[in-house]
């Protein structure tokens, strides 16, 4: 067992104790929001070239 795991698992001391366990924790969580969000994150891809296509056509009629 760890003394990481379990009941007694303080977050904000261990964070305060060790910063890197704090970051860690913080990047596991935005990991797993990566994962609920990837679907919407598909669907924002396949509008982005849209987007961009609309955002480069006056800077392409400046270059005629």
């Amino acid at each position: 067992m760890s003394p990481f795991s379990g009941a007694n698992f303080d977050r904000p001391a261990i964070a305060e104790k060790h910063p890197i366990v704090f970051y860690g924790l913080r990047i596991r969580q935005m990991h797993r929001e990566k994962f609920l969000f990837s679907k919407v994150r598909g669907v924002a891809a396949c509008l982005l070239p849209t987007f961009g296509d609309l955002k480069l056509k006056p800077f392409m009629s400046f270059e005629k």
